[in-house]
């Protein structure tokens, strides 16, 4: 079965259980964390 987009899905347990896409990021926020920016974007697609 091939996983598909999660477009306009915002819960959790609905992109796991129905076979959607998921990235996890977690470590990127370690990683901002550790670099100490002045400035940080981070944006998300809507």
């Amino acid at each position: 079965m091939k996983k598909r987009l999660p477009i306009v899905v915002s819960d959790f347990k609905e992109l796991i259980n129905d076979n959607y896409y998921y990235i996890d990021k977690t470590k990127l926020i370690v990683e901002a964390l550790e670099k100490r920016s002045k400035e940080t974007l981070i944006a998300r697609s809507r």
